[in-house]
């Protein structure tokens, strides 16, 4: 099951399909270092959100945590949202099959480099 795959499934199961589309991206560790996932949402730029997740972090839960960001934009890190990712992982773990495997993901292959992008 990819990201994008399992978005579908976690946004039918967690939010009776309430939450957009999305487009996932997975960026290679030298883009985000520091960070499993990071979420673009609510800029004028982007017609609907984007997730980027670093390829050496396990998805699953990033993933989740990510579309709870989508979900409730002014919720702010902390214990409840810590919770809320919490719960809504285990949920997901028991009903999709294989998301909970820890793979890791190859970079989307127009995030390994720059040449594409016109300047």
């Amino acid at each position: 099951m990819t990201p994008q795959e399992a978005y579908k499934r976690l946004n039918r199961l967690l939010w009776d399909g309430r939450l957009p589309a999305a487009t996932i991206v997975i960026v290679d560790h030298a883009t985000m270092p520091t960070m499993h996932g990071v979420t673009m949402n609510g800029h004028k730029m982007f017609m609907k959100p984007i997730i980027l997740l670093n390829h050496q972090t396990p998805w699953g839960l990033t993933l989740v945590h990510e579309m709870l960001h989508v979900a409730e934009p002014v919720l702010e890190h902390g214990k409840i949202f810590d919770g809320i990712v919490t719960r809504y992982w285990r949920y997901a773990k028991k009903h999709i099959p294989g998301i909970q495997k820890r793979r890791t993901l190859k970079p989307t292959p127009s995030e390994k480099t720059d040449e594409n992008v016109p300047y």
